[in-house]
């Protein structure tokens, strides 16, 4: 929680995307959502592209928008990304596939 509370914004994405995965691991999507829409704001202003496009994907995943999930992999793609699904996995992990 304390990196949160760090002034750059992308320590607080990082706090919002663990607080996300740790809601999701929980079974409560409404915080991981929550967490999730504040963390990719927050990537999206750092310029942390990989992170957000990771945290766009586990939104998806906690959704189940299957087509939202294949979006943010062809992003990640678009950025050069082999394997979106295992980079997407180990920057933001805790959300359950499928």
């Amino acid at each position: 929680r304390s990196l949160g509370r760090e002034d750059p914004a992308g320590a607080a994405g990082m706090g919002a995307l663990l607080e996300a995965g740790l809601a999701a691991l929980a079974g409560d999507a409404s915080v991981a959502s929550a967490a999730l829409a504040h963390a990719i704001e927050r990537f999206q202003v750092a310029h942390m592209r990989l992170y957000e496009y990771s945290a766009v994907r586990a939104l998806a995943l906690v959704r189940r928008e299957r087509s939202a999930q294949l979006a943010a992999e062809a992003a990640l793609v678009a950025e050069g990304v082999v394997r979106p699904e295992r980079l997407a996995r180990m920057l933001a992990p805790g959300f359950p596939e499928g």
